[in-house]
């Protein structure tokens, strides 16, 4: 997936949480997301004017009180479509761009419970065969390859960090299949505020 694709999916699924302001996107990334999505006000700005020509985004004039102008931002049917898509390709991927898993899984409420569980469960098979993979070559390496002992290394670290992530997996998918209507219950409950208030 594409950096545009990462500011995409970070415009569209913090504004699934409610309309807000330009400024007010980059100081929740910078809060909130910044291990995953290092995004500069810059790239926020231009992620917000992509998507508003595509239609994903409207915008609007505001002014509360005596503080100047703002445009406002709010997430129009289109974004939600495309915010759900993302999300759908971040969450079963497994490769080099963890950040973009775990932006997906911040978003997650933009599809139902079941979906990510299914997501959730496709990623699972993704991992095993991941770790299947460096485990065979980890065994082929010191075998046939003993020399190279810093790829038997890097095959042996990789297959450790499948095992952990896939354990992490399992126990949110087991967490989610207790409550199969997580995410439809959070509903408005991530609007405004909420991070400042957790």
């Amino acid at each position: 997936m594409i950096v545009s694709h990462k500011n995409d999916l970070t415009a569209l699924g913090l504004l699934n949480r409610g309309p807000m302001h330009g400024y007010r996107i980059t100081q929740i990334v910078r809060a909130q997301l910044e291990p995953w999505a290092s995004i500069s006000a810059s790239s926020v700005y231009n992620a917000l004017g992509r998507l508003t020509r595509r239609g994903a985004v409207s915008q609007r004039t505001e002014r509360q009180g005596k503080a100047p102008e703002r445009t406002v931002y709010h997430l129009t049917d289109k974004g939600r479509e495309i915010l759900a898509n993302l999300v759908r390709k971040c969450l079963p991927a497994i490769g080099t761009d963890m950040p973009l898993f775990y932006l997906g899984l911040h978003f997650a409420e933009a599809l139902p419970t079941a979906e990510v569980i299914t997501l959730l469960a496709a990623r699972l098979v993704a991992l095993q065969g991941a770790r299947e993979h460096m485990r065979t070559t980890k065994e082929h390496t010191r075998r046939n390859c003993p020399e190279l002992f810093h790829f038997a290394w890097m095959s042996s670290a990789g297959e450790r960090h499948m095992q952990v992530e896939m354990e992490m997996c399992q126990d949110l998918v087991a967490k989610l299949r207790a409550q199969p209507d997580y995410f439809e219950r959070l509903g408005g409950k991530l609007n405004g505020n909420w991070h400042e208030e957790c």
